[in-house]
């Protein structure tokens, strides 16, 4: 059964970016170029090992040509990321396309690089004024992190440095091992986007739907598992200790703080329209004392002369 909230936290999987390898474009030509992001499908599978299965399906709604894009995905110490193979309905594409943004390699090849905290994949293809999707599969190891009782997942499937929406959202985690209903949870962060968790049909596959995402803005889903599920912990990052009491209490001070970002927010809203409307009756104020009365005259006079008769 599905729980609507709203998303607080940070996370960790990276972006894409989208542009045009064309060697020379006209400003008109170029200015009647764009993309925009139907949907964004993640799935992950975690391994018995503890490392991370990810295949990511990207529906572009492309306007004008376009011929490459690549995806940059940050790693911290101790991660890694491995066969990475970029493919799209046609089929897999060759691995041995350039890496450096705006080189030029046939349509359906791909390359990737690691720099010092980021795995780039660059692929190249021929689209103009259609709807593709591309699809991205990879392996991540020292992500996941393994406690003495339970396994974190916790991955950031929607990264914030999109300069488009997203239109709809759909991410799971598929844990290994039979996991029975109420040992597994799940949570969607941040705090202000439109979506919903739930543990899917079967009760154990963490899973999240968002909808309209913003430019610039990440998602992120949370599963938490027995790691009692893995037969090793080689591919995750271990560490020494029950995790369960704290993830619970990191989830109680993200929805406390989202709480609390929600009455300010309101309380913001009805300080502002008091502003506003303050404003506007001072405003008023000021109109009426200048114009909506009779002037004072300053004399001293006693009394008032009468008019002459004649008027």
């Amino acid at each position: 059964m599905k729980s609507r909230r709203t998303f607080l936290a940070l996370g960790t999987v990276g972006f894409f970016l989208l542009f045009s390898w064309l060697g020379v474009i006209g400003a008109d030509t170029a200015s009647a170029k764009s993309f925009w992001i139907d949907h964004a499908d993640v799935d992950v599978t975690v391994r018995d090992d503890g490392a991370l299965i990810v295949t990511e399906n990207i529906t572009f709604d492309f306007s004008g040509s376009f011929s490459g894009a690549y995806r940059d995905i940050p790693i911290r110490p101790g991660e890694t990321i491995s066969d990475i193979v970029v493919s799209d309905a046609g089929g897999p594409y060759r691995l041995g396309g350039c890496t450096d943004l705006g080189c030029f390699s046939p349509a359906g090849t791909y390359g990737y690089v690691q720099y010092l905290d980021v795995v780039r994949i660059v692929w190249h293809h021929d689209s103009t004024d259609v709807a593709r999707t591309f699809t991205i599969d990879y392996v991540m190891e020292g992500v996941a992190t393994a406690y003495a009782d339970v396994l974190d997942v916790n991955l950031q499937v929607w990264g914030d440095q999109w300069a488009v929406g997203l239109d709809d959202l759909d991410a799971r985690i598929h844990a290994p091992g039979n996991p029975t209903p109420g040992e597994v949870l799940v949570w969607g962060h941040p705090f202000g986007i439109s979506g919903a968790t739930s543990l899917g049909v079967d009760g154990v596959t963490p899973t999240l739907e968002a909808k309209d995402v913003p430019a610039e803005r990440w998602v992120e889903l949370r599963g938490v598992f027995p790691v009692s599920v893995l037969t090793s912990t080689d591919g995750a990052r271990n560490v020494a200790g029950a995790g369960l009491d704290t993830i619970r209490a990191e989830e109680q001070q993200f929805t406390e703080d989202a709480e609390a970002a929600r009455r300010a927010s309101g309380i913001g809203l009805i300080v502002g329209i008091a502003a506003i409307l303050g404003i506007a009756g001072g405003l008023g104020l000021v109109t009426y004392l200048r114009y909506g009365r009779e002037p004072r005259v300053d004399y001293d006079r006693a009394y008032e002369q009468e008019p002459p008769t004649d008027l």
